[in-house]
């Protein structure tokens, strides 16, 4: 991994510990528990493909009952703005299949793919919190695929100026409105 994208994942990492999940784990769609990085506890390699081939980032250990692969979304826009969407990568400057396209391959052929889907948009200039969600990811892609050519589904296609890359984004009062269970934290 280059050095910038594993500073960018680090950077990435510890604002969802430290930040995100702090506001999240209280929400009743997440249950608390306690939240548990990939890289931390799983061999380099496994870690690498529950990322790459699952999209899971974080595992929810609920003590005595079970676990749940999480898959998060920390952006920093510049200038600061809450989109308030989930977004999802679909296309970029590297040949390894994206977000998008790993979460309907892995939901269509019955694979690991992360049971919730945390999105947070914090500020820039020191971190702070701004706004996060969390909803099933299941209902997330299945919604974009039953809407995503309706012009009113709240869904559209944005292209990143920084890199370049395109992503899906969905706002989570479209979801909501669908009736999709999304709970969501302002500041």
């Amino acid at each position: 991994m280059r050095d910038d994208v594993a500073k960018q994942l680090e950077r990435s990492n510890e604002a969802f510990r430290n930040i995100v999940w702090p506001r999240m784990r209280a929400l009743s769609l997440v249950g608390g528990g306690r939240l548990i990085s990939v890289e931390s506890v799983t061999a380099e390699g496994m870690a690498r493909d529950l990322d790459a081939l699952a999209g899971v980032d974080f595992w929810i250990v609920y003590e005595g009952r079970g676990m749940r692969a999480v898959a998060n979304r920390v952006q920093w826009p510049d200038p600061p703005r809450a989109w308030n969407t989930f977004t999802f990568r679909t296309s970029g400057k590297i040949e390894s299949p994206m977000e998008w396209e790993k979460r309907v391959l892995a939901m269509m052929g019955d694979y690991q793919h992360p049971h919730l889907t945390i999105q947070a948009y914090l500020r820039e200039a020191d971190s702070s919190f701004m706004s996060a969600a969390v909803a099933k990811t299941t209902d997330v892609v299945s919604y974009v695929m039953r809407e995503k050519d309706k012009l009113d589904s709240g869904i559209c296609r944005r292209i990143n100026p920084a890199d370049g890359h395109l992503f899906l984004a969905v706002e989570w009062v479209a979801l909501e409105a669908a009736g999709i269970e999304i709970q969501w934290e302002s500041a």
